[in-house]
């Protein structure tokens, strides 16, 4: 799964596009468990197939099972609209872990605390949210604050 999510990021952002994407998806949600990170792609494979049941789905099993769910997840889910970021415990992150999450935070009114606006400015390119040594000081520093759980 690792290997097929690889070749679908192949332009720099991940998306399914072959015929059996929702099968593929479903593969990666079921393998959530052996690697966390697989949930992330097959809710934006699920995103992708306008399948928005099986990702509030996959959101109710994350909460159930780890007590949270990752923000990306929440934001597919739509379960973060109109909400400041940062403060649910029950969100692991407080950004898209995904770097094409973050076109999506305006979209679905969410938005991060005042003392990280503006923090993808400090991305770096990468399919995944990494960011430059000025974007990690801040971070840093929000967490330090107290500002973002």
């Amino acid at each position: 799964m690792r290997a097929v999510a690889s070749a679908a990021t192949r332009n720099g952002v991940f998306r399914l596009e072959s015929d059996d994407a929702l099968a593929i998806a479903k593969r990666m949600q079921y393998a959530k468990g052996l690697d966390p990170a697989l949930a992330i792609y097959a809710a934006y494979g699920y995103d992708g197939l306008g399948r928005k049941d099986r990702i509030r789905e996959m959101a109710q099993f994350m909460r159930d099972d780890l007590g949270g769910r990752f923000f990306d997840i929440a934001l597919l889910a739509k379960e973060l609209a109109g909400q400041q970021s940062g403060h649910d415990p029950a969100v692991f992150s407080f950004f898209p872990l995904l770097a094409q999450g973050w076109a999506l935070l305006s979209a679905n009114r969410v938005s991060l605390p005042p003392d990280l606006q503006g923090l993808e400015r400090f991305l770096v390119p990468s399919v995944w949210s990494m960011f430059d040594a000025e974007g990690g000081r801040r971070i840093r520093q929000a967490m330090e604050q107290g500002v973002v759980l």
